[in-house]
């Protein structure tokens, strides 16, 4: 069955809250299991925090905060970069942070190889993140000397990593780039932000989407939201029509690769806006925390471009 690019935007539209949905449980799963109030971990960890708008909107309401009140870039933000600990006890489970390095030490040096013919600074914050280490960085992981293998022609079998290194010795920056690279459910946590972004794009441009393009980026986020249920007891998922519901998202919701690209139907015109308008609202937040050395001018412009449409 042959699908519009309006038609095929929409369901994106819905798969993206969805998203949303999924790594917002993550996240309380994650402090439940930590016994944690979540408006006195906010203050705990960082006072700036509690100027975000989302958080400030829902402490003027009600003096307090729940998770729905917030927004996909806040969401974002405390998973990447404030639970490390959740995504290394999962990697950890069975095994030491010094075997998993010399299990990625392959990888790793071609990180730190190709960090060393590159000048600019990396950054974290942008919205695709590219891992970079430092000489210093480098030698916290591994042994240094003749035996690093970071010379020309240095062999690779001959680095191990540093012995009995733990996660103490892992700044924010080293925490951020080796479960970038080591973590599954990291991966799929900015996975699923980066094909969200996609979709917000798309919301600036024409709000349609090519069937190549919805195949390839459906394809892409369906399976990492899996990824991320895999890890919550109780999630809000997307079924048949469009309508949420408490239960596990998995591949027996779909039967076949043609069946994929139904499960999602073109919800009815008023939930359309209503996402339309979240997405958009969600879009200027990005931007904001993402692209925060952007003129305001340029992001108003395009803002503006999609209420006119």
């Amino acid at each position: 069955m042959y699908s519009s690019g309006k038609e095929n935007y929409d369901r994106l539209l819905s798969v993206f809250h969805t998203g949303t949905d999924v790594k917002r449980s993550l996240l309380e799963q994650y402090l439940r299991e930590k016994h944690l109030n979540l408006l006195d971990w906010l203050t705990d960890l960082n006072q700036t925090f509690l100027k975000f708008d989302d958080v400030k909107r829902a402490i003027k309401r009600s003096s307090t905060i729940d998770f729905k009140d917030l927004e996909l870039s806040t969401i974002d933000i405390f998973l990447k970069f404030n639970c490390f600990d959740l995504f290394w006890d999962v990697c950890l489970l069975n095994t030491r942070l010094e075997e998993i390095l010399n299990d990625h030490k392959d990888e790793l040096l071609g990180i730190y190889q190709t960090s060393m013919t590159q000048y600019d600074i990396p950054s974290s914050s942008t919205k695709q993140y590219t891992p970079s280490l430092t000489k210093t960085q480098w030698e916290i992981l591994f042994k240094s000397g003749k035996c690093s293998g970071i010379r020309k022609g240095g062999n690779v079998a001959d680095i191990s990593a540093t012995k009995d290194i733990t996660l103490s010795s892992l700044d924010e920056t080293l925490n951020v780039l080796l479960l970038h690279t080591v973590c599954p459910l990291y991966k799929s946590v900015n996975i699923v932000s980066e094909c969200q972004i996609q979709i917000l794009k798309m919301a600036v441009i024409n709000s349609e989407c090519e069937r190549f393009t919805f195949e390839n980026l459906w394809n892409r986020i369906e399976s990492h939201i899996i990824s991320i249920a895999s890890h919550c007891k109780e999630i809000p998922i997307l079924l048949v029509d469009g309508k949420y519901t408490n239960g596990t998202y998995s591949l027996s919701v779909v039967e076949s690769a043609d069946k994929d690209l139904q499960v999602v139907k073109s919800v009815c015109s008023n939930q359309v806006r209503q996402y339309k308008q979240l997405a958009i609202f969600d879009f200027k937040h990005i931007v904001q925390v993402m692209k925060a050395d952007q003129n305001e001018t340029e992001d108003d412009i395009q803002t503006d471009g999609i209420f006119k449409k």
